[in-house]
């Protein structure tokens, strides 16, 4: 038997960045977040560290990046922001 599927919800600043992003890309970023991130999410993010432990990656293409925080007994992962590579890992 298989786990329910975790519920993702996407924070302002996530719902922003989509509106923001090229339609090609929002297609994928929608298509992982719909997917695999609800299937398993511990196995499609990894880990971060220092001022950003506690919250993970997940790699959309080459250069964006979906950071979540996963609370694994309700089953939810939060959506915090959505940006390419070079943006993203400016959380304070």
């Amino acid at each position: 038997m298989t786990a329910a599927p975790y519920e993702v919800r996407l924070s302002r600043p996530a719902t922003r960045a989509l509106g923001r992003l090229d339609p090609k890309l929002v297609d994928a970023v929608l298509r992982f977040l719909g997917g695999p991130l609800t299937e398993n999410p511990m196995r499609v993010t990894k880990p971060l560290a220092a001022e950003l432990e506690g919250l993970r990656a997940g790699y959309v293409g080459i250069a964006y990046r979906v950071l979540v925080r996963i609370d694994e007994d309700a089953r939810v992962v939060n959506v915090l922001r959505i940006a390419h590579r070079s943006d993203v890992y400016g959380i304070r």
